[in-house]
């Protein structure tokens, strides 16, 4: 988990471009942000190439310790926990976002997890992967708010809630 902004090139149609299997300088906005490899065998129809982290978009992730709540119920105990992402976008043009976060996985069947609020995320249930995609304008402010919970034995301890 990184709490930067990673800005990303999709390149498409670029089988079109005769390009040559090697190591590439990359620039963005005449800055030098580092080299990659770019492989024309490649099989996919987009090719993405990473120009660095974004620093004018500012992410922050915060549990909500006021809605952070356990509660017997039965035999078992349901943790209900929520987290706040705020992105802000400090320039002056509006940006495309793609953002992730993710929920527990179980392989246990005793431990149950539910995604209760996702701000209209899509899961990944295999992975437990939330994605959003945001419009941001320039000088904006998102807040995203997603909340899941556990449901599990009371006579277990389940640690890294």
């Amino acid at each position: 988990m990184d709490k930067d902004a990673f800005l990303v090139a999709k390149i498409t149609n670029w089988d079109e471009l005769n390009l040559v299997a090697g190591n590439v300088n990359i620039y963005f906005d005449g800055t030098f942000v580092g080299e990659s490899y770019i492989n024309p065998n490649n099989l996919t129809d987009t090719l993405d190439l990473t120009l660095g982290r974004d620093k004018n978009i500012v992410v922050t992730r915060a549990k909500q310790k006021d809605k952070t709540k356990e509660k017997i119920i039965g035999e078992d105990k349901v943790k209900t926990v929520t987290y706040e992402i705020t992105v802000r976008n400090t320039k002056s043009t509006a940006s495309n976002f793609y953002l992730q976060d993710q929920i527990p996985v179980s392989q246990n069947k005793e431990l149950v997890i539910l995604l209760v609020e996702s701000s209209g995320a899509t899961l990944d249930e295999n992975s437990g992967l939330l994605n959003w995609k945001l419009n941001i304008k320039p000088k904006e402010t998102k807040k995203i708010t997603f909340t899941y919970s556990v449901k599990y034995p009371k006579s277990k301890i389940v640690a890294g809630l």
